[in-house]
């Protein structure tokens, strides 16, 4: 068996370990079902396999011979489950400087990466996180928008303090359903951070509250069979909200 599917394996495991433990919070058959009824909600028909970096030959796609592109789709993907948009922007700007030596590109490219690690410190919403990707970004593309919205964050912040009824949202405003009608235990996250765990054929309350910024990011992951829902996006403001896996 190879490493990567050991791995798989064990962080399967450690997931049913954990909500086992009540490490994450996972619904009961009761309210929760009944709550998820309720309000909007979107289906998501099937699950798809997950497209991990790590099957990405860098070297040959690019026809090159480095080091550092041997191991380049497995830090990428390490980057990605940490959720780390700071070292993600690190190896988007190591796959473009590559891509710039070659003049070829890998199924996988640079553009693409660093735009998915600015949404992703964009989503997450920490201000030190956005400030650092703007400084990684210097003049590039984006680095302003992060500053702004750092600022914007830290004075909402500040404003929900005095008066949490004066600060307006846009996303999922109070509580997040997620309803499994499958046999896996999935990984949800809500805007890139990971609120639990839904365990087979039941249903996941969270509540995600106001949001900083002006979307809300669904995403599943079910780490057995490498199979992922999502990512769906909630733009409007919405009280309560239903997200159905297939």
């Amino acid at each position: 068996m190879s490493k990567t599917w050991s791995c798989r394996l064990a962080l399967a495991g450690l997931l049913a370990a954990l909500v086992g433990a009540g490490a994450f919070p996972t619904a009961g058959i009761g309210e929760e079902k009944k709550d998820a009824d309720k309000g909007k909600g979107k289906e998501v028909k099937s699950a798809k396999a997950r497209e991990g970096a790590r099957g990405v030959n860098f070297n040959a796609a690019l026809g090159l011979n480095l080091t550092s592109l041997e191991t380049l789709g497995a830090r990428i993907d390490r980057a990605r489950e940490a959720t780390d948009p700071i070292t993600l922007v690190g190896l988007a700007q190591e796959l473009r400087a590559a891509e710039a030596v070659s003049g070829k590109k890998a199924s996988l490219k640079g553009d693409a990466l660093l735009k998915e690690a600015i949404e992703m410190a964009q989503l997450r919403g920490f201000p030190d996180e956005l400030k650092t990707v703007a400084k990684l970004l210097g003049e590039g593309a984006g680095a302003k928008q992060l500053l702004a919205q750092a600022e914007k964050i830290e004075k909402a912040n500040e404003q929900r303090g005095k008066n949490p009824n004066k600060v307006s949202s846009k996303g999922i405003t109070r509580n997040l359903y997620v309803r499994n009608t499958t046999r896996y235990y999935i990984g949800i996250s809500v805007n890139y951070r990971v609120v639990g765990v839904v365990e087979p054929y039941d249903v996941l309350s969270v509540y995600v509250g106001d949001r900083s910024y002006d979307v809300t990011r669904l995403y599943g992951y079910a780490p057995g069979p490498d199979l992922e829902w999502g990512p769906d996006y909630v733009p409007e403001a919405v009280s309560d909200f239903t997200w159905t896996l297939r």
